[in-house]
């Protein structure tokens, strides 16, 4: 894999607000386990925002044409929305690793361009990640110790994922939208396999879940809900209590991008504030939540170290052109710093 040297830059310090020089965090002191990210050129950041700016106005255009009520209509229009929005995640992006520690990047070889990753395995040696195959995206497995990649999803589209205790894990399935009576199932679905991997089945009815979850104990799924209107809300659902019926979930708080800190007690995940999206961490039957700092960035997709004792996320300025950049934290919210700081990075992994 070739070495990138990441150049040093300035944030300005309204942006890092809480950050003191006395209590920074110290790079040597993070775990030296890579970070897998897309990073971006100036250029294809600037592709990426014409393109999700040319779609959401198509978008737009047409929910002004033709307004409805009618809720299989709002469900189809966000059904293509956030198809859209998952194929842009990784768009025009490499993956790399990013050691936290040394501040330098490593291009992949075994992925190709657009590659989203996904999470890494309990022990640290398997990376799941998300390519389009065939014109359909599809979950991927990367194996550390001998290179090989493996191909774990078939046919119709997956879009995300996560890896739970024992080898199993949690899918997003892009299925049709239907209508039973006065629901609406399909569209994005969570599955999850059995130890080892192998046959899935549902959890979630849809139509809108993503962003799955597992905690360490194998025994609770938080996820990213949408309704038909376009709100997110983080629910969770108890594996263990699933059965030959429907799956019971529950919602917890308004959010997305959960993920579990490594003890099991806290999850970690972005929401929307007054001043736009920020971190937050909450137990998972939802209580205790509390905010992870003050930051003047919009704060997304966060991960948490296998440590427990930071996380990494991405962070942009609303008002800038620029992309997002790398940052991390400690899981008490403070003294934030950059880590990934040439041309952009998100999704990071770690």
């Amino acid at each position: 894999m070739k070495k990138l040297r990441w150049i040093s830059l300035v944030v300005p310090i309204a942006l890092l607000a809480g950050a003191c020089s006395s209590d920074r965090i110290d790079y040597d002191a993070l775990p030296s386990h890579p970070v897998a990210l897309v990073v971006r050129t100036e250029d294809d950041d600037k592709r990426l925002q014409e393109t999700v700016k040319r779609e959401s106005e198509k978008l737009a255009e047409e929910q002004d044409r033709f307004p409805t009520n009618d809720p299989m209509v709002k469900a189809r229009r966000l059904f293509d929305g956030l198809s859209r929005v998952e194929q842009n995640r990784a768009r025009f992006s490499k993956l790399i690793f990013l050691d936290p520690v040394e501040r330098e990047g490593e291009r992949v070889e075994f992925a190709p361009r657009d590659a989203r990753p996904l999470a890494w395995s309990y022990d640290r040696t398997r990376l799941l990640y998300q390519v389009e195959k065939e014109r359909r995206p599809q979950l991927f497995e990367w194996i550390e110790a001998t290179g090989e990649v493996r191909q774990l999803t078939f046919g119709r589209p997956h879009v995300d994922g996560s890896y739970g205790p024992g080898g199993r894990i949690a899918m997003v399935r892009r299925n049709p939208l239907r209508q039973e009576g006065d629901r609406i199932v399909g569209g994005f679905q969570i599955y999850v396999t059995e130890i080892g991997g192998a046959n899935p089945r549902p959890v979630t009815e849809g139509p809108f879940d993503v962003a799955p979850a597992w905690s360490p104990d194998g025994k609770v799924l938080v996820y990213e809900h949408w309704d038909v209107d376009g709100g997110d809300t983080l629910r969770r659902v108890d594996i263990d209590a699933a059965g030959a019926n429907r799956e019971i979930s529950r919602a917890l708080a308004r959010g997305r991008s959960p993920v579990f800190s490594p003890d099991g007690e806290w999850v970690i995940y972005s929401a929307r504030t007054r001043v736009g999206y920020r971190l937050f961490k909450m137990h998972a039957d939802g209580k205790g939540r509390r905010s992870l700092g003050r930051s003047g960035l919009q704060e997304m997709d966060p991960s948490v170290s296998p440590d427990g004792a930071y996380v990494v996320y991405s962070g942009h300025n609303g008002n800038s052109e620029s992309g997002p950049q790398i940052l991390v934290k400690r899981i008490d919210g403070s003294s934030p710093r950059q880590l990934q700081v040439d041309g952009s990075g998100s999704l990071p992994v770690w």
